[in-house]
């Protein structure tokens, strides 16, 4: 997900598979894990996220240089941007998963409760 070029990399996994081979990955949710969000807890203790920039797209830093987005940034693409790359390449997209965040991961991070972090995607080499 953090890797400048994704239409190149996405043309390098196709060119390398064989007819049916699948392809897998899981990134951050780049609809929840955009740059510069953040999780709120309001007055009753109900937790929120709060999404900004989400249709920003490239390269970004948090001002938090303690964690590994401070250090060495990150590259936020639209869920769209994805799909489409896949797509465009000639992937066929079997399966996206959003999971629920374990009890261990609520207990870290309250707001995971609330909103997915983690998104799953299954893909295909198309066949004709």
């Amino acid at each position: 997900m953090d890797i400048p070029n994704l239409e190149a990399l996405c043309r390098a996994v196709y060119r390398i598979l064989r007819p049916d081979g699948w392809f897998g990955f899981a990134i951050t949710h780049p609809c929840f894990e955009s740059p510069h969000s953040q999780w709120r807890t309001d007055a009753t203790g109900k937790v929120s996220l709060e999404v900004t920039e989400y249709f920003t797209e490239g390269f970004w830093q948090s001002a938090n240089s303690n964690r590994i987005r401070g250090m060495l940034g990150a590259n936020h693409r639209k869920l769209c941007t994805y799909i489409n790359t896949l797509i465009g390449t000639g992937f066929e997209i079997k399966q996206l998963y959003e999971p629920e965040a374990t009890q261990a991961a609520i207990e870290r991070v309250p707001g995971c409760r609330v909103v997915p972090t983690i998104l799953f995607v299954s893909c295909v080499k198309k066949t004709y």
